[in-house]
């Protein structure tokens, strides 16, 4: 039997694309990062916002999920600041940290676990004061805009 081995370091990259808040987007992580460790793969982290993304029909959704919903601002506001910030390479870290606390130890959505979630990622406790504000949903919402163009664009027939 013969194999091929690869000859270049080169990493095939893969674009992953997450709301902090979402327990599916939360497990798929976690299968990537034990992809990366067997194959040639390289994730590359990017917000999405599942806030934005159901904009459109909070009218038609249920009560306790438009709550979660509205809750869900936070910890993207966070990420998107932290990015913009600290530049993308943090994402992946802080993700980890976020979702540690929200989908496995079942902490609340509130800022003292993302306080605690910034402090283990190495960074600075203060971008906690942007999940209550406004000031980066445009860049929420770009984020989230590249995630669904991209997406449009790979998952058409061809």
């Amino acid at each position: 039997m013969s194999t091929t081995r690869r000859t270049d370091d080169a990493k095939t990259p893969a674009d992953f694309w997450f709301d902090p808040i979402c327990p599916w987007a939360w497990i798929t992580s976690r299968w990537m990062l034990e992809v990366q460790k067997v194959r040639p793969v390289e994730v590359r982290w990017h917000v999405m916002s599942l806030a934005v993304l159901n904009e459109p029909r909070m009218d038609e959704l249920p009560e306790e999920y438009r709550e979660k919903i509205a809750d869900a601002w936070g910890p993207v506001r966070v990420c998107v600041a932290a990015a913009a910030e600290h530049g993308e390479e943090v994402l992946g870290r802080l993700y980890t940290a976020l979702g540690t606390r929200f989908h496995v130890q079942g902490m609340p959505r509130e800022r003292a676990t993302i306080v605690e979630a910034l402090k283990e990622a190495g960074l600075p406790e203060s971008l906690a004061d942007v999940a209550g504000t406004e000031a980066y949903d445009a860049e929420v919402r770009a984020s989230h805009r590249r995630a669904s163009t991209r997406s449009a664009r790979t998952s058409a027939p061809r």
